[in-house]
């Protein structure tokens, strides 16, 4: 007997599969959420252990500081009076004491003398021991009866005469080298040596070259001899070259001018004026001021002192230099008079005493030593300044 399929009409018409799917897909993903919410778990507990070990720490750190002398173990001190007062730390014995005063002491307090050396009028600003150097530039002086001048602070004049080693150039020559060229004559090296040359020697040999340089010290702004100038008649001159050994262009202050057919220094060579110097060009300045280096009450040359038949004007607004401030002139009272408000002079306390300059000269030499109230002081001149000796006692 046959017997025929059966059929559902319409089955998969009916069927909502997509259901069953996300059914099935639900069903292998709960193991996943499962371990999700212990990790979850796991990381809540372990927060908290954190949290409960953080107390801890600090229950035990607060526990330690009971143990100091600062906490419970301390102890205090009580004053009958008020003459005095008193602390008690934790290692005091207790008990009561008596503080007897035999002798109250008094302040007392020890000055010396000045204990700088004066100024030294005659060498270079920058080298003669003022206390504020005078920067190069120009100030102004004048009179009520005689006008007004304007003065120049720079270099002094080269001396081209005695050699480079002995000469009042600003900057040591070393021996060696150095290289000048014109566009058509083309280089020439020369050879220098302070110990034997001039620098009127060393300009004998530039001119002898055979490049077309012709050399030769002119005046700077102020009428002072002290600029190198060179002048081409073979086009452009080239300052210096790689293998240059020495550093005459550069103490002569060609090495950084500006190129063509005259090169000149491009600053006064020679070493700054002396204050006595410029205290000459302050007298000769045809205003009449008649200006002076004189004494402290020390007896040390350092102030400068001004005079004139009518009153004495100081300073511009267009100066240029503080000369006027470093010799403490410019804020000084009086009309016909002026002094230099402070001594100008200056004790470096931070050189070795071996190297300040001292009014009596630098102390012994060697290891020293004095005594204050009972205490030694050790000191060595080559190794300490005054601020060490300061600071030591």
């Amino acid at each position: 007997m046959t017997i025929d399929p059966v059929r559902i009409g319409g089955f998969f018409s009916t069927f909502d599969y997509e259901s069953v799917l996300q059914q099935l897909a639900q069903a292998r993903l709960q193991p996943v959420q499962r371990l999700e919410v212990e990790v979850a778990r796991a990381e809540v507990r372990s927060q908290l252990l954190g949290n409960i070990s953080a107390q801890m720490n600090s229950l035990l750190g607060a526990a330690k500081k009971l143990t100091t002398s600062s906490s419970v173990l301390g102890k205090t001190a009580t004053v009958t009076g008020e003459a005095v007062t008193a602390s008690a730390l934790a290692s005091a014995s207790v008990g009561t004491f008596t503080l007897d005063v035999l002798k109250l002491a008094t302040a007392t307090k020890v000055a010396g003398t000045a204990i700088s050396t004066g100024l030294d009028s005659t060498s270079p600003l920058n080298r003669s021991n003022l206390a504020i150097t005078p920067t190069a530039g120009t100030f102004t002086v004048g009179t009520a009866g005689g006008g007004s001048a304007v003065l120049t602070v720079g270099s002094t004049t080269i001396d081209n005469l005695s050699l480079l080693d002995a000469s009042n150039i600003e900057t040591p020559v070393i021996a060696g080298t150095f290289t000048l060229e014109t566009a058509t004559g083309g280089p020439a090296t020369l050879t220098v040596d302070p110990a034997t040359q001039s620098l009127d020697d060393v300009i004998n040999a530039i001119n002898g070259a055979g490049v077309g340089v012709t050399a030769s010290i002119t005046n700077d702004p102020a009428g002072r001899a002290n600029i190198l100038t060179l002048t081409s008649s073979q086009g452009d001159i080239t300052v210096g070259a790689t293998g240059d050994s020495s550093n005459f262009l550069a103490v002569t202050k060609l090495s950084g001018a500006t190129a063509g057919t005259t090169v000149n220094s491009t600053a006064g060579i020679a070493v700054m004026q002396s204050l006595s110097e410029v205290v000459a060009d302050i007298t000769a300045a045809g205003v009449g001021i008649t200006a002076t280096i004189t004494n402290d009450t020390n007896g040390r040359p350092n102030l400068v002192s001004l005079s004139a038949a009518s009153a004495i004007t100081l300073g511009n607004a267009t100066d240029t230099s503080n000369f006027l401030s470093a010799t403490k002139l410019l804020a000084s009272p009086g009309t016909t008079s002026r002094t230099s408000t402070l001594s100008i002079a200056r004790l470096s306390p931070g050189d070795k005493m071996i190297d300040a300059d001292f009014f009596g000269g630098p102390p012994a030499a060697g290891d020293q030593q004095f005594t204050i109230n009972g205490v030694t002081i050790d000191y060595n001149t080559a190794n300490d300044s005054l601020n060490d000796v300061l600071n030591r006692i």
